[in-house]
């Protein structure tokens, strides 16, 4: 509680420390939550299996521009 009223009497020090706070967790959540990759990878058997044809066809599918409001 002692410490609640320093801050309750320094202002500047309260928004600081609030700025300080709200900054820390933004950080720590940006960090732990990463984007995940811009590449795929598909391995597949034969090169004319049916892997190898859904490849190509997600390969087309992924190329395509995406319209966003859909």
């Amino acid at each position: 509680m002692n410490l609640l009223y320093q801050l309750a009497s320094r202002p500047t020090a309260l928004v600081s420390e609030t700025i300080a706070l709200v900054m820390t967790v933004f950080i720590g959540i940006r960090l732990l939550l990463t984007r995940p990759p811009k590449t795929l990878t598909i391995v597949t058997g034969f090169p004319n299996g049916l892997y190898a044809q859904f490849a190509q066809h997600l390969e087309i599918e992924a190329a395509k521009p995406k319209n966003v409001d859909d």
